[in-house]
């Protein structure tokens, strides 16, 4: 299949075709969002972390110069136009690049599967954009953001990679399909540091994720008033009338 793969581009998040993509797919999961519930805890949580995402690729690019075009454009013969995000590119030389997956994690793992990496959606966007450009790797970062939604992680501190060792494998990834793992607290020095973030949006974190796993802890409680049987009122105006 991919080597029915022609048209290969590496464009701009701000690509006319690409925007009218993205809106066509959102007309479509409006449909299935009028159908179906939405939960708008998971809702502000989500949003939540995408904010989140977008501040630490913005740390990011003040480590490593970034390749700009990172919306990776291709044709198929069975699927036509396709696009994939590739979440950071770092151009660790002239027209030569390192492609990043950021995930965050709401926990260590010792091991994830390629997808709960970000290995696998690395994997199909380094074969493609390989056909036309000097990819040089990949690397999957994973953030551990249970220190700042207070959950316990116990032992995870022996695992995290420090931000030099990234710095590193954006300049010249290891052959290894390894995965970084970064201490959430470190990210959020550095975001406070740059003006990225506030104390306040760390609280406001931490409490966004207790709502989504657990909404009913965050609801207030509600006294219900149990509706009296038919029997039960008769028998309480007997009561009365009896004194």
């Amino acid at each position: 299949m991919l080597n029915q793969i022609s048209n290969i581009e590496l464009v701009k998040t701000k690509n006319c075709a690409y925007i009218s993509n993205n809106r066509r797919f959102k007309l479509q999961t409006d449909r299935v969002r009028k159908v179906r519930k939405v939960d708008p805890f998971a809702a502000s949580f989500n949003k939540a972390l995408l904010n989140w995402e977008n501040v630490i690729l913005t740390l990011f690019s003040k480590m490593t110069p970034k390749y700009q075009n990172r919306i990776l454009k291709y044709s198929s013969q069975e699927d036509g136009v396709r696009y994939r995000e590739i979440d950071f590119i770092a151009e660790s030389n002239e027209n030569e690049f390192v492609f990043c997956e950021l995930k965050l994690k709401s926990r260590y793992k010792d091991s994830l599967s390629s997808s709960e990496s970000g290995w696998a959606q690395l994997n199909k966007s380094i074969t493609i954009a390989s056909k036309r450009y000097d990819v040089q790797g990949g690397v999957a970062v994973c953030v551990d953001m249970s220190p700042i939604y207070g959950t316990d992680n116990e032992g995870a501190d022996t695992h995290y990679s420090n931000l030099n060792h990234l710095l590193s494998e954006f300049k010249k990834p290891s052959k290894q399909k390894q995965v970084i793992w970064l201490d959430g607290r470190k990210i959020v020095e550095m975001a406070i540091d740059f003006n990225l973030l506030t104390h306040m949006d760390v609280i406001d974190m931490a409490q966004l994720f207790k709502e989504n796993a657990a909404p009913l802890s965050v609801l207030e409680p509600v006294l219900i008033q149990r509706t009296l049987s038919p029997f039960e009122v008769l028998r309480q105006g007997f009561s009365q009338t009896s004194h």
